[in-house]
């Protein structure tokens, strides 16, 4: 029977974590419970924004193109007064795209997506190492020389890890400026104009 952590975090007992070779879980679940911490979560998460991401993204697009598209045909719509529905479709599309605009569903969209490939990456090349080093140990796999690489292997698969997180959030980061940016932005754009 499986305890609430090991379902919570996703491990199964005396099992591994399904995501790669069993024969990784036994030699080295040290390194294992590293990558199944960080690696694995991660890629979950990137996975679950990636899609969150685009499912807003489309939402809001389609509004967009349906209100849009509609807002011609109330101009031509021959009868009535169409101005107590022009203004608020106008409104509609106005807010729909502010609010893509503003969250960058689109770039988050591939910001996830692109991470979640390399992290997957990352995943393959670290199992791909250990099972060398498996192979390569024989029946002594679990010599402190063979625990040693395999340890440097998930110190380096975790260093990969955090440097792509870090270009997460430089990307995020990136475009956005303090206030004091920003008045020193328009106070140069005023001078400017002024002369």
């Amino acid at each position: 029977m499986m305890s609430w952590r090991a379902r919570r975090s996703g491990l199964q007992e005396n099992r591994g974590s399904g995501e790669w070779d069993d024969q990784i879980h036994r030699a080295f679940p040290e390194c294992e419970a590293v990558v199944m911490k960080y690696l694995a979560a991660y890629r979950k998460r990137a996975r679950r924004f990636a899609r969150g991401s685009i499912f807003w993204y489309r939402m809001f697009g389609a509004i967009e193109v349906i209100l849009g598209v509609s807002l011609p045909l109330l101009f031509v719509f021959p009868g009535g007064d169409n101005a107590g529905v022009l203004a608020p479709i106008s409104v509609l599309i106005a807010v729909s795209a502010a609010l893509r605009a503003f969250w960058g569903w689109r770039e988050n969209w591939g910001t996830y997506k692109a991470q979640n490939i390399l992290l997957t990456e990352i995943l393959a090349e670290w199992e791909l190492a250990l099972l060398g080093i498996i192979a390569k140990g024989g029946d002594n796999v679990t010599s402190v020389a063979n625990k040693q690489e395999a340890l440097e292997r998930t110190r380096e698969t975790a260093n990969a890890i955090f440097g792509i997180l870090r270009q997460e959030h430089d990307a995020h980061f990136s475009a956005i400026q303090s206030p004091d940016q920003i008045a020193a932005a328009v106070a140069r754009n005023n001078n400017a104009a002024l002369q």
